[in-house]
């Protein structure tokens, strides 16, 4: 297995990221756990197009957690 697709399965899912911080559910929004920003930026795993897809914080950078388009 590349390593990239390691990295990847080690992120949490939304669900695992929202149970392991349940306060960064604002409504509708969802919050960095680091700096409570609530803007993600969603890229590829690989490249742009890739299905694997991994979401992080705008403001600090930090990596939230990952989804997989189906």
């Amino acid at each position: 297995m590349p390593p990239a697709q390691k990295d990847w399965e080690r992120l949490p899912t939304l669900d695992e990221y929202l149970a392991k911080n349940p306060t960064a559910k604002h409504g509708e929004k969802i919050s960095c756990s680091k700096c409570g920003h609530t803007e993600q930026l969603d890229t590829g795993l690989i490249r742009i197009t890739d299905y694997r897809r991994k979401l992080m914080c705008t403001k600090c950078k930090k990596i939230l957690w990952r989804e997989e388009e189906k």
